[in-house]
């Protein structure tokens, strides 16, 4: 399995600890054979990042990001992509599932009360993923089912969504992102009809994080 993006902003690590880490990683398999939502389809390694946790008791961990599996957490959906953190020097199962969200394709509202009808099937969560001071994981194809919304004939704005997990990894804690929050700048009004501007957006097909990624979002809505 090729490793890539390793190395985010990680306060505090020195460039030489960083070559040691490499070092071990090289030495061994990423463990995949018994996680639980991989299959031949999941695209399990997709993408993958480093996690060094904070705390009194540091743990690393290698992210992974499965876009087109199963999801443990929420089963009534169709493959909405999924996130798994592995010890790199453990066995086989190792892998274990971050939550993210358990409420299926449901009425909500992101991080600004902005409603929102989550259409997470085939979203490829996991499809971008980064750390620096929390991890960013995205799902660029989630749809807005605004139809549910809005009482409108069969309508989905596949505007993309994104995650963010604080780095001890508590799924209570997790902040979603749908950019959604300004509401003149995602659709015109011509006449009697809404015209969206966004309406395939795909939010989050690519990442960067930085150590000030929290302003950065904020400064973006």
């Amino acid at each position: 399995m090729i490793i890539n993006n390793l190395f985010s902003c990680e306060s505090g690590r020195n460039e030489i600890e960083k070559v040691k880490f490499v070092a071990k990683l090289s030495a061994h398999e990423l463990p995949s054979e018994n996680v639980s939502g991989k299959s031949i389809i999941s695209y399990f390694g997709y993408t993958t990042d480093f996690l060094l946790t904070r705390g009194t008791s540091p743990k690393k961990w290698i992210l992974v990001g499965a876009p087109t599996s199963q999801d443990k957490f929420q089963s009534s959906l169709n493959q909405p992509g999924a996130l798994f953190k592995c010890d790199p020097f453990g066995t086989s199962s190792s892998c274990e599932q971050i939550m993210i969200g358990r409420g299926g394709n449901v009425e909500d509202r992101d991080y600004d009360k902005v409603q929102i009808y989550h259409g997470k099937d085939k979203g490829w969560l996991g499809a971008s993923l980064a750390v620096g001071d929390a991890v960013l994981v995205c799902a660029p194809r989630w749809q807005n089912d605004i139809e549910k919304l809005e009482n409108q004939t069969p309508l989905s704005h596949m505007n993309g969504i994104c995650y963010e997990i604080p780095r001890v990894l508590d799924p209570s804690l997790v902040d979603k992102y749908a950019f959604l929050s300004k509401d003149k700048d995602q659709r015109t009004l011509n006449e009697t009809h809404y015209y969206y501007h966004y309406m395939n957006g795909m939010m989050g097909l690519s990442r960067k994080t930085t150590c000030i990624l929290e302003m950065i979002i904020k400064d973006l809505c």
